[in-house]
C-alpha cells in the first residue's frame, strides 16, 4: 500500500481486505482522490499516547500486560556481524516509534529517536547450525522463554533479539517484541524494513527507511476523538442491550484463570477435503453474497447451538477480532507503514432460534437460512463498530472520554466465544510452539525458516 500511494494510487487496508484479487484492486484503485494527509501532532510520534484499545482491555479485564509478546525466527543472510546487526536495528528503532516506547500509568511514552541502545537488545548465542535436530528445538525453546522474560514494558524493553550464530553458515535471529508494540500486520512492515536496512548497511551506506505516514500517537488521539463524537456515544444503549442478556459458558463451566492457562491448552488441527475448502472459500460466499468468514461463523454458531440445546435460548455472543486499521474513520490517515497494536474486538450476538439446528448441521436448506441470519445480524452493527473503542470493542477508551461507556463495559458479562483467541496463536504469555512467522519479505533471507514443530516450554503459575 505504501508503494501504491507513493505512485499516486489511493488504496487503504480496507480496500485490500475487500478486494481479494489483483484485478479487483486495480478496479478499486483511483488516482488523486485521497484526502490530504492527516496533520501530525507536535513532536510527531514521540511523546505521550493512550494505550491502544486492546491493550487497555487486557490491562483492565484480562490477564494484564506482563510477558504479553509475539516472536518469530528469521534466517539471516551470510556475512551478518554484530556491528551490522546493531546498525540495522538502530534504523528500525528510529523509524518505528512504538519500539522505543515504555508503559506508564497513563499509557505509553515514546522518547525521541536515538534510544535505546540497540547493542543492549541483542544477545549472541553460539549454535552448531543443525537446524533439524532436537538440540536446536531445545535451545530455541529456552532462549525464546528467556527473551520473553526479558521484555519489560515499564522499563522500556519492548524488543529482544537473540542471534544464533552458526559457524560456517548463516545464522538465525529470534525476534521477540512486546505486544504493545506489534500485531500481526506490523510484522509485514518490520521484516521488510530489517531486510532493507541490512542491504544498505552491507553496501556501506547509511540505512534509510521510508517514512511512516501516520504515527501511532496521532492515530490513537484521532481514535479517541472519534469515540467521543456524539454519534458514537449515542450507540452505547445498543451495546448495553447486546451484552446484558446472560450467555451460557462454552463447555461445562466458565473459564477459571487459575486453571485454564496457555500451557494447559491443546491445539486441534483438522484437514478438510479440497472440494469442501473450495466451497467454503468461493461458491458458498458467492451464492449468499457473504464472506468466507460468515460461513465459518455460521458453522461455529450452529455447533454451539447444538451443544447448548435446552440450556440457552439459541443466542450466542461471539467476540470477533479485526485488524483495526480502519483509515476511513480518520480522513487522511495512512497506517500502511505504522507498527503497533491496532487489533480490535467486537461482540456480536447471533440468534438462530427457530432454525432447525440438526437440519442445518446436516447441510439442508436450514443451513442457508442460518447463514443469511448470521450475515444479517453481523451487518446490522453500526458502521465502524470493529474499529472504534466506543462501539462494541469493549476495549477501554482513554480515561478522559465518556465515563458512561466505561461503566457499560465494566458491567457487561464475559463474552461467550472467541474464535480469534483459540490455542496456538503466537501471541501468548509464554512462547508459542513453533518458530513460524508471517509471509516472507521480498528480500533474500531475513525471512522465516521452514516450519518445524516443537513443544512449548512447560509453565507454572
Amino acid at each position: 500500500m505504501a508503494r501504491a500511494r507513493a505512485g499516486g494510487l489511493a488504496l487503504s487496508p480496507r480496500t485490500v481486505f475487500e478486494c481479494r484479487t489483483v484485478a479487483a484492486l486495480a478496479r478499486a484503485a483511483v488516482r488523486d482522490t485521497a484526502p490530504a494527509p492527516l496533520a501530525e501532532l507536535d513532536g510527531g510520534g514521540a511523546g505521550s499516547l493512550p494505550l491502544p484499545p486492546m491493550a487497555r482491555l487486557h490491562a483492565e479485564r484480562g490477564p494484564g500486560l506482563d510477558r504479553l509478546a509475539q516472536w518469530l525466527v528469521l534466517e539471516l543472510p551470510a556475512g551478518v556481524d554484530l556491528p551490522g546487526l546493531t546498525a540495522t536495528l538502530r534504523a528500525v528503532l528510529d523509524r518505528h516509534d512504538v519500539l522505543r516506547s515504555r508503559l506508564t500509568d497513563d499509557g505509553l511514552l515514546v522518547p525521541p529517536p536515538g534510544t535505546p541502545d540497540p547493542a543492549a537488545l541483542v544477545k549472541r548465542v553460539g549454535c552448531p547450525g543443525d537446524w533439524g535436530g532436537e538440540d536446536w528445538g531445545a535451545l530455541l525453546r529456552a532462549e525464546a522463554a528467556e527473551a520473553v522474560r526479558h521484555l519489560d514494558a515499564r522499563a522500556g524493553r519492548m524488543l529482544r533479539l537473540v542471534w544464533f550464530d552458526a559457524p560456517g553458515g548463516p545464522g538465525r535471529l529470534l525476534v521477540a517484541v512486546h505486544h504493545l508494540a506489534v500485531d500481526g500486520m506490523s510484522w509485514r512492515v518490520l521484516l521488510p524494513d530489517l531486510a532493507a536496512a541490512w542491504s544498505r548497511v552491507r553496501a556501506g551506506r547509511t540505512p534509510e527507511l521510508p517514512p511512516v505516514g501516520t504515527s501511532l500517537r496521532r492515530w490513537l488521539r484521532a481514535l479517541a476523538d472519534e469515540a467521543a463524537r456524539p454519534g458514537r456515544v449515542a450507540e452505547v444503549p445498543l451495546w448495553r442491550e447486546l451484552l446484558t442478556p446472560p450467555v451460557a459458558p462454552v463447555g461445562s463451566r466458565p473459564l477459571d484463570p487459575l486453571r485454564d492457562l496457555t500451557a494447559t491448552t491443546d491445539t486441534v488441527r483438522v484437514e478438510l477435503p479440497a472440494g469442501l475448502t473450495e466451497a467454503v472459500l468461493t461458491s458458498v460466499p458467492a451464492a449468499y453474497r457473504s464472506g468466507a468468514d460468515d460461513v465459518l461463523l455460521t458453522a461455529l454458531v450452529l455447533a454451539l447451538a447444538r451443544q447448548r440445546r435446552g440450556v440457552t435460548d439459541g443466542a450466542t455472543v461471539v467476540r470477533l477480532e479485526g485488524h483495526g486499521r480502519h483509515e476511513e474513520l480518520v480522513p487522511g490517515a495512512d497506517l500502511s507503514r505504522t507498527a503497533g497494536w491496532f487489533t480490535t474486538v467486537t461482540p456480536v450476538r447471533f440468534d438462530v432460534s427457530g432454525i432447525d439446528i440438526d437440519a442445518a448441521v446436516a447441510g439442508g436448506a436450514a443451513a442457508g437460512d442460518a447463514l443469511r441470519r448470521v450475515k444479517e445480524q453481523r451487518r446490522a452493527l453500526p458502521e465502524g463498530a470493529s474499529a472504534t473503542p466506543c462501539c462494541g470493542t469493549s476495549t477501554a477508551r482513554p480515561r478522559r472520554c465518556c465515563a458512561r461507556t466505561r461503566r457499560t463495559r465494566s458491567a457487561s458479562t464475559s463474552w461467550a466465544a472467541s474464535p480469534s483467541h483459540l490455542p496456538g496463536r503466537r501471541t501468548a504469555r509464554t512462547p508459542p510452539p513453533a518458530p513460524d512467522g508471517p509471509r516472507r519479505p521480498k528480500a533474500p533471507n531475513w525471512s522465516p525458516p521452514p516450519r518445524r514443530t516443537c513443544r512449548p516450554p512447560a509453565r507454572s503459575n
